[in-house]
C-alpha cells in the first residue's frame, strides 16, 4: 500500500500510548460556499485535518504539525501514566485519562486545565477514551471492567452511564451514527450498547403539555460475541454512505479480521458476516483505512515486522 516514509517526526518524551485525530469535516456547508465564492476563511479550530495530539506513558501531550513537522507542547509531564488522549471534534477540548482515576479536560488552544474528576474507587485506572463524532459524550474504559460515559461539554462529575462489563476494558468506540457503542476487552469479547433517549417518568408528568420534554441517554445493553482465539488488538467502524450497512471490524492476535454487521444485527445478538485471515506469520499490532479518510475500502494492517500490508473489505 505504502512505499516510502513521508516524514517521521520523533517525540522525546517517552513511549508513544495514543494518538488522537480530529475528524471534523474540512469545510461547512457555510465555508465551502464561502470558499466557492473566494472569500477568506476564518480559522475556527487550532487543529487542522491532518495534524493529531500525541500522548506519551510519561504524561507528555504535544500537538503535531504535520505541514511542518514541529511539536508544540500541550501537557508536560503529570504525576500518574496516562494510556489514552481523545479530541472533541468540533471544540477545543482534549480529555486524557491516567492510571490513577484521574480524568481532565483541556483547552488545547489556551493550554489550560478546564475540569479534572477523580474516581473515587482505590483500583480505577482509565485505560481507553472513546468520544462520539457529534461531541456530547466522552466513554471511559476502564481495567476494572467498567465502562462509564460523562457529558463532553458540561463535564458533569455524575457520569450519564455506567456498566459492568465483568473483564479488563481494551477498547471503547462510538460508532459514526453515533447510536452504538462497541465494548473489547481482555476476553477477546465484544459487546455492544445501543443508544435511546428517554423521558424519565417524574419529569414527564412535571412538565406542562405546551413543553418538550428533557431527554436522558441511556445505552441499553444489546448482545456480545467472542471470534477470536487471542486477544484482540484493535478495532475500527466504517463510515457507510446513505443506505449503507454499518460494520464493525476487530483485529487479533490469531491473524484473522472478523467483520460484524451491525446494522442487520438482532436483539442481543453480533452478526458476524466475514472472517478475513491475513495468512501471515507475524503477529499483528493494528489497522486503520486507507486512505484515511475515505473509511470504505481497503484496511492497512501493520504488523510488528514493520510492514504495512492490504486488505480489501
Amino acid at each position: 500500500i505504502i512505499n516510502r516514509i513521508l516524514r517521521s517526526i520523533e517525540v522525546r518524551e517517552g513511549p508513544i500510548v495514543s494518538v488522537s485525530f480530529n475528524f471534523k469535516p474540512r469545510f461547512t456547508f457555510k465555508q465551502a460556499v464561502l470558499k466557492a465564492l473566494g472569500k477568506k476563511l476564518k480559522k475556527e479550530s487550532l487543529l487542522e485535518r491532518n495534524d493529531f495530539v500525541v500522548c506519551t506513558s510519561n504524561g507528555y501531550i504535544g500537538y503535531v504539525n504535520i505541514s511542518s513537522s514541529e511539536i508544540d507542547d500541550i501537557v508536560f509531564g503529570t504525576s500518574y501514566p496516562i494510556r489514552s488522549v481523545t479530541i472533541h471534534p468540533s471544540r477545543n477540548y482534549m480529555y486524557i485519562g491516567d492510571y490513577n482515576g484521574g480524568l481532565q479536560k483541556w483547552d488545547y488552544d489556551t493550554k489550560t486545565l478546564i475540569y479534572k474528576d477523580l474516581f473515587q474507587e482505590s483500583d480505577v485506572q482509565i485505560e481507553c477514551l472513546s468520544i462520539d463524532s457529534n461531541g456530547s459524550y466522552v466513554a471511559c474504559g476502564l481495567l476494572n471492567g467498567k465502562v462509564i460515559i460523562f457529558d463532553a461539554v458540561s463535564f458533569a462529575a455524575k457520569p450519564c452511564f455506567t456498566a459492568d462489563i465483568g473483564h479488563r476494558l481494551t477498547m471503547v468506540k462510538f460508532s459514526p451514527d453515533p447510536q452504538h457503542l462497541i465494548v473489547t476487552d481482555d476476553a477477546s469479547y465484544v459487546s455492544r450498547y445501543q443508544l435511546h433517549l428517554i423521558v424519565p417518568p417524574e419529569v414527564y408528568q412535571m412538565l406542562s403539555k405546551d413543553k418538550a420534554p428533557p431527554e436522558e441517554p441511556v445505552w441499553y445493553y444489546n448482545g456480545r460475541s467472542h471470534q477470536h482465539r487471542g486477544k484482540i488488538v484493535d478495532c475500527i467502524f466504517n463510515n457507510p454512505l446513505k443506505g449503507g450497512n454499518l460494520y464493525f471490524f476487530t483485529l487479533g492476535e490469531d491473524r484473522f479480521i472478523i467483520v460484524y454487521n451491525i446494522t442487520n444485527s438482532k436483539d442481543m445478538e453480533i452478526e458476524v458476516s466475514q472472517r478475513m485471515n491475513l495468512n501471515v506469520s507475524c503477529a499483528p499490532v493494528c489497522m486503520c483505512w486507507y486512505p484515511l479518510y475515505g473509511l470504505s475500502s481497503c484496511i492497512a494492517v501493520i504488523s510488528d515486522d514493520d510492514f504495512i500490508r492490504g486488505t480489501f473489505c
